[in-house]
């Protein structure tokens, strides 16, 4: 399976993602199913242009994924000269001006590069049936970015968006002394119940880490989370809102420390997913929770009066 921000995929669910997309954003999208003969087209539009899928096995590496897919572009857009009678049977008098591969993910411009030879190879067939202007282009996932969230809620499927990976520095290096950094430290603390001083500068360091990590993640989680779903976004941040009024006035009333923070950690983590357990992925929503409780604790909703 080849694995994305939305989800895994093969290629029989990237074809199915796809027909579902291209029929949301094309009204006069027609699907050209596999059993008519593959001719190197899923499908096609009314102005000229032309779909392919292709999706890998699994994540492989950059070159060998480049191989892959200037390969399939290779072979499906020999498919147009191999198939011209039935493929303008299909067309009834359209011109082909653009030929786009669909695929989740591509990595290396020189596909682009590819591409284009391609399309002057093409362009100088003078096939009658291809527009003077024709061109080829290569589109990822997110040409399906206003589609993607109607798309994962009709299948069923969960966001599962990856982070942005951490280099070592930034959770093992002395913190800046800001206030945010200060009001982590004095609040973990506060929450920490050692007899032994060096098993609480111990803890209190391995926590620090912990929710600075946390905080990045959930940084770069929802930045992607709020372009590729705004309105399940916008839901996201309602449920926080509120929930971090309870928080606040919780704080106030509580007398164990600790107790009311593992019993807000729970209680935040209980309902999300209770809200968001049939559209995201529940590593996801751990990383948010996680996020969250950094945030309340770099700020003020989460603070201890004891």
């Amino acid at each position: 399976m080849f694995s994305t921000t939305y989800g895994d995929f093969d290629g029989d669910s990237w074809e199915s993602f796809c027909k579902k997309g291209l029929n949301m954003k094309h009204d006069d999208y027609q699907h050209v199913p596999a059993t008519e003969g593959d001719m190197g087209i899923e499908g096609y539009t009314r102005d000229g242009t032309v779909f392919q899928c292709y999706c890998p096995d699994d994540n492989t590496t950059t070159d060998d994924l480049y191989t892959k897919q200037r390969n399939k572009i290779n072979k499906d857009l020999n498919k147009l000269v191999k198939y011209e009678k039935d493929i303008k049977k299909h067309l009834k008098g359209i011109t082909i001006k653009k030929w786009i591969l669909l695929t989740p993910e591509y990595r290396d411009k020189k596909i682009l590069k590819y591409a284009a030879q391609k399309c002057k190879e093409f362009r100088e067939l003078n096939l009658d049936y291809l527009d003077k202007e024709f061109d080829i282009f290569v589109k990822d996932i997110d040409f399906f970015s206003a589609e993607i969230s109607i798309i994962l809620e009709i299948t069923k499927s969960k966001i599962n968006i990856k982070e942005t990976e951490l280099t070592e520095d930034l959770t093992t290096k002395s913190y800046p002394d800001i206030e945010e950094i200060q009001n982590l430290k004095s609040k973990v603390e506060k929450t920490l119940h050692f007899k032994d001083p060096n098993k609480i500068d111990k803890a209190l360091t391995q926590q620090i880490d912990l929710y600075i990590k946390s905080y990045l993640t959930g940084v770069s989680i929802i930045s992607e989370f709020e372009r590729i779903s705004p309105h399940l976004y916008e839901k996201f941040i309602a449920v926080i809102d509120d929930f971090e009024l309870y928080v606040q006035e919780q704080g106030i009333y509580s007398e164990d420390n600790r107790k009311y923070f593992l019993d807000i950690k729970s209680e935040l983590t209980e309902l999300l997913l209770s809200e968001f357990a049939s559209p995201m992925d529940r590593v996801m929503i751990q990383k948010l929770s996680r996020y969250t409780i950094s945030d309340w604790l770099m700020r003020c909703p989460l603070d201890f009066y004891n």
